[in-house]
């Protein structure tokens, strides 16, 4: 078998937390029996989160990477050697992509193992010549282990594998030039990749990111590769674009409508930056005889991308409806087709619980998880309402009609910010920061400060999210750590780090 080259970097596997734990695991040797049970299991995908990555060369406790051994040009060379005959033994046939990587001086081996296609898949219990045959089992993922399905598991895996994903059919109508190719590198690029966008065939790219598929004289996009890649997708999903409406105050009125088109998550940043410059203003509010700032905004940034990015992922692109965001005098409505599955109870809903199994398009939600778009399964929405809280706004809040044919949140405005309110502060306008824009350490620390110029001390957490990020990366830990120790940055309350009031603070700032 071949060496391959996974679609995102090594570093961002193990550092930057895009990828949930549940979806990698590490191993210090070549362990054959338990590689090949956890390649079954990621490869069946039982919750739909996009398969996972083992890791070879990697020492591990409690599931965290704790020492890089590495391995060896023979241990590589044995890998590649036995991997093959390995994964004969699953059945169906299915083969992973391997991948040889560099970490820290030493060299690892990536198996990318996305979900098969011809799932369900089972493999021997045990495997060994002179070993008794115990039979086959199905083998699936349960938070971070592999573990044998039972009886009900197995009925469950079944019928989820007989439902067949719309982003991951192929689409018969389009064609190989359907998909542009500057929007993969633009992909690639981003997700710091190894795949060499330059030289290689543009098939074969395609091929290893799976967006296309079929017989060398038949080859079609997969729904999937024409919405992350095709700049023009409404030709094959009619309506696919967001649509954003600034209301006037009798709500009848219609003060500016703007239409964003591309690819879907060029559509989703397009989306954002209107919001982020036309909409979301921001309110310094100095506490009298206190070095602290309070900073709030009319609407939290965090809050409505994870509301449009939700609208994407959830929405049914078979339904001729856009996405609709509707900006009112007093909160944003957000709006996509169909409403949520059925198998979500009325009663969960009410209590804003919309945990489920399957997703309608588990394919896109992998690729904008990979660009840090889309949170972890299941934590979208308590992150919505955490984030709504944590900026002092009422809570938002989730409808649906009685035959689920659409979804609808309401985001209401801070009451600061309400018409007619009285001034509580200077109002302010955040600076534009690209969702995943590639930023050297000196431009993210030069970043850092501005927004400590700007706003004062703020929160690491805060800061890291004014910066674009879903959450505190090792690269934002490592450029704050070396803030600190130039003395360019400060704690506020720098005898006791750990309090969770901490806040970083500008060192000549803090001082005066």
């Amino acid at each position: 078998m071949a060496l391959g080259i996974t679609p995102i970097s090594i570093e961002k596997i193990l550092n930057d937390g895009i990828i949930e734990n549940s979806r990698v695991e590490y191993k210090e040797g070549w362990n054959p029996e338990r590689i090949l049970r956890t390649i079954c299991a990621f490869a069946n995908d039982i919750e739909n989160v996009g398969g996972g990555y083992i890791v070879i060369g990697v020492k591990e406790v409690d599931g965290v990477p704790v020492a890089f051994p590495g391995l060896s040009p023979a241990d590589i060379v044995t890998i590649d050697r036995e991997l093959t005959e390995l994964c004969n033994h699953l059945r169906p046939r299915y083969f992973p992509h391997l991948s040889q990587e560099t970490f820290k001086g030493v060299t690892l081996c990536i198996l990318w193992i996305p979900p098969g296609e011809n799932r369900p898949y089972s493999c021997p219990i045990v495997i060994g010549k002179d070993v008794k045959d115990r039979g086959r089992a199905y083998f699936i993922r349960r938070l971070s282990n592999t573990v044998q399905a039972n009886h009900d598991e197995e009925v469950d895996l079944i019928q989820r594998s007989s439902k067949a994903s719309f982003d991951n059919m192929t689409n018969d109508v389009a064609s190989f030039g359907d998909i542009s190719r500057l929007a993969v590198v633009e992909y690639v690029s981003k997700m710091n990749s190894r795949l060499d966008i330059v030289e290689r065939d543009p098939l074969r790219i395609y091929q290893d990111l799976r967006i296309v598929r079929g017989p060398p004289e038949n080859i079609r996009p997969v729904n999937v590769g024409l919405m992350m890649f095709c700049q023009t997708p409404e030709k094959f999903f009619p309506k696919t674009y967001s649509q954003v409406t600034i209301k006037g105050p009798d709500y009848s009125e219609q003060m500016e409508t703007r239409t964003f088109t591309g690819t879907v998550w060029d559509q989703i940043a397009q989306t954002m930056r209107f919001l982020q410059s036309e909409v979301i203003i921001g309110r310094i509010n100095k506490r009298p005889g206190q070095l602290e700032t309070e900073n709030y905004y009319n609407y939290s940034y965090d809050v409505l991308k994870e509301a449009v990015v939700n609208a994407y992922f959830h929405r049914d692109y078979q339904i001729e409806e856009p996405v609709k965001i509707d900006v009112f005098t007093d909160r944003i409505e957000i709006q996509n087709f169909p409403g949520p599955d059925y198998s979500i109870t009325d009663e969960a809903m009410a209590r804003n619980d919309f945990s489920c199994g399957y997703y309608r398009n588990s394919r896109l939600g992998d690729f904008l998880k990979e660009l840090d778009l889309a949170e972890a399964r299941n934590s979208g929405i308590p992150r919505m309402i955490k984030d709504t809280r944590a900026n002092g706004s009422p809570d938002i809040t989730f409808h649906t009609d009685q035959g689920r044919r659409l979804f609808l949140v309401k985001i209401p405005i801070h009451p600061d910010f309400i018409n007619g309110s009285e001034d509580k502060g200077s109002e302010f306008k955040q600076p534009e920061v690209s969702e995943k824009t590639i930023r050297t350490a000196d431009e993210i620390k030069d970043q850092i400060i501005e927004q400590l110029r700007l706003n004062g001390c703020m929160s690491s957490s805060e800061i890291s999210r004014r910066l674009g990020y879903s959450r505190i990366t090792a690269t934002f830990r490592r450029c704050m750590g070396e803030l600190l120790d130039a003395g360019l940055v400060d704690y506020l309350y720098p005898d006791n780090p750990h309090t969770k009031h901490q806040k970083i603070c500008l060192r000549t700032g803090r001082r005066r």
